[in-house]
């Protein structure tokens, strides 16, 4: 579903090691990352859920000058 239709927090239900699995990382890579992201508040984490809370802000950093998804 669009983020344009879903509001509030959205929810995957995958762990940190497949989060790493499906990315090619190992989980502690995957820890760091997320919890980097987690203090800056665009997630929160639970027990094998990553909780997305600023769409945007995931967007914006994704597509940064020097951030790797960005080129």
């Amino acid at each position: 579903m669009g983020r344009h239709l879903w509001h509030g927090p959205r929810k995957l239900g995958l762990s940190q090691e497949e989060l790493g699995i499906l990315a090619g990382l190992s989980r502690q890579t995957v820890n760091l990352v997320l919890r980097g992201l987690e203090q800056r508040g665009l997630v929160s984490l639970e027990f094998g859920r990553v909780n997305i809370l600023d769409d945007q802000g995931l967007m914006d950093l994704a597509m940064a000058p020097g951030s790797r998804a960005a080129g």
